[in-house]
């Protein structure tokens, strides 16, 4: 089965129209204030969506079309609350969710991953750590996650902006050369060529270029 075929079907308007009814009726019903969305009787809302399940629902609404909901940059108090929430939960994202409003568990997740956690690397990358990324491109492709786990204080999304600046100064480089050799006689790199500077050299090691 293709992963297309595995992806659930997109939303529609009208779904979301449904979803948005069927919730304010549920809250009317038990009088639920806007912000307890964990009490809302998601079964029951998804029984208004014939195709949907009840964590598709709340998914849909939660991520996408809940008011409440924030996105965009963090700002510094609600890092701060993030950072008192795992300490007092650990990463269990849904309770940690819970105190920093308009946030979901999968931007916790995210946010802390990519720029929270103190095992996060602030140092620049080194060769070695080069050459195990693109290795590990090799063997699993992009799976960023699995490459991460290959690469101590790398976040996924570290490792794919990694590779992405190594790609383009590998471009960078093979225009270099191939910009030399058309305007040499010999079809050979100057020894002012810039490609003979370290860094590019690096480049040409890691791809064996």
């Amino acid at each position: 089965m293709s992963f297309a075929q595995k992806s659930e079907k997109k939303w529609t308007e009208e779904e979301d129209e449904v979803l948005r009814a069927a919730i304010d009726s549920d809250r009317q019903t038990h009088l639920l204030r806007r912000s307890e969305g964990a009490k809302i009787n998601w079964q029951k809302i998804s029984d208004c969506l014939p195709g949907r399940s009840n964590k598709s629902c709340r998914k849909r609404w939660i991520h996408s079309l809940d008011p409440t909901l924030r996105k965009g940059r963090w700002t510094a108090a609600e890092d701060a609350v993030l950072l008192d929430a795992v300490a007092m939960h650990g990463q269990n994202w849904s309770k940690v969710a819970r105190h920093v409003d308009g946030r979901t568990d999968d931007q916790c997740a995210k946010r802390w991953r990519e720029n929270l956690d103190p095992g996060i690397s602030r140092e620049p990358w080194t060769p070695e750590e080069d050459r195990t990324l693109l290795e590990a491109l090799k063997m699993h492709g992009q799976k960023w996650n699995t490459i991460s786990t290959l690469l101590p204080g790398r976040a996924s999304v570290h490792c794919r902006n990694r590779y992405s600046r190594l790609r383009r100064a590998r471009d960078t480089v093979s225009s270099q050369q191939e910009g030399s050799r058309a305007s040499s006689p010999s079809g050979r790199s100057s020894p002012t060529d810039p490609s003979s500077s370290y860094p590019n050299n690096l480049v040409r090691s890691l791809f064996n270029c």
